[in-house]
């Protein structure tokens, strides 16, 4: 691996930044991969995933109309130092709903940590909303110094919770995309009982050089006591090519897990989203390579998001 050295001037003023790594083509130049690095001078809080109860509701973890709502919400610290001292407040953007304990205080979050409010957040939903529907509050964050943080969320009322999908039914909800995307339902192999997603040259049973293609679900709902679980088969060249799954809890794609290597046999992955009851959810699995070196590829089968609750029209 090829790698530059950079001065800084002496003169420089630390700022929040961030800084782009690329791979190049050596022959034209083309952009192949690119990675953003923050560097945050002092706390910087960016939000990661909210959880709702109603427990001042009929209990049975899932936000409906009538019902008082508790938020907690989290928080991670992408900066250089603890964030202490943070208060926050909450507002409404949506008819339908009101926000009764707007205010509450923050926990320390150390560097690179995830904190929540000590106390919830609470709203009650309308009697009158109709199903589905989704509202957008404003979170607003700040310290002795003032507000330094500000972000509008969404949250979904009445959609349906969870998914199961085996692949037998084609691409389904899927959408698939990227610079190089070899994304497709192949019955070369599977987990049960005969399809699965395959990154890879069908017939050929390798992945091109300088792959990069994601495979997108849209969103649903985490039910009670959540948990995300698919089974893969995977073999690239290792530590060159990867296997990464992505999750987006209404802020963005993050990376959970990545794999390379092989895996021999199909292995089963799970994510714990006890604490994401009510967040929105997408799930992206990446598959990305290399300029050299190739193997068979990546599938994935008997993808799902349990609980599974579908809305009654």
């Amino acid at each position: 691996m090829d790698t530059q050295s950079f001065t800084v001037e002496p003169g420089w003023v630390p700022l929040n930044m961030e800084v782009v790594a690329f791979v190049q083509s050596d022959a034209d130049h083309k952009v192949l991969q690119a990675e953003k690095v923050p560097l945050y001078i002092g706390p910087y809080l960016l939000p990661h995933h909210y959880r709702l109860s109603d427990q001042q509701g009929d209990g049975d973890g899932i936000a409906e109309p009538g019902e008082r709502i508790e938020l907690t919400f989290y928080l991670e610290n992408a900066g250089n130092s603890p964030a202490t001292g943070i208060s926050g407040t909450l507002f409404s953007l949506s008819p339908n709903f009101t926000v009764v304990n707007s205010t509450e205080e923050f926990e320390e979050i150390g560097v690179g940590a995830v904190g929540r409010n000590v106390s919830p957040f609470s709203f009650d939903i309308s009697p009158d909303l109709s199903l589905p529907d989704s509202a957008n509050f404003v979170l607003q964050l700040s310290d002795t110094s003032g507000i330094f943080f500000e972000d509008t969320f969404f949250i979904l009322f009445g959609y349906n919770y969870g998914f199961n999908d085996d692949v037998e039914g084609g691409e389904g909800f899927w959408t698939h995309y990227g610079e190089v995307d070899q994304w497709h339902v192949s019955s070369h192999r599977s987990h049960s009982p005969s399809n699965s997603w395959y990154f890879g040259w069908e017939g050929r049973w390798y992945y091109w050089n300088n792959g990069d293609g994601y495979l997108q679900s849209p969103y649903r709902l985490i039910g009670p006591n959540g948990q995300f679980s698919f089974y893969h088969w995977y073999d690239t060249q290792p530590d060159e090519d990867y296997c990464i799954l992505e999750m987006d809890f209404g802020f963005g794609f993050n990376e959970i897990y990545r794999f390379s290597g092989n895996s021999s046999d199909w292995e089963n992955v799970t994510v714990d989203l006890t604490d994401y009851n009510g967040s929105p959810l997408r799930v992206r699995f990446h598959f990305v390579a290399d300029a050299s070196g190739v193997g068979e590829g990546w599938y994935v089968d008997d993808i799902s998001l349990a609980p599974v609750a579908v809305r009654e029209k």
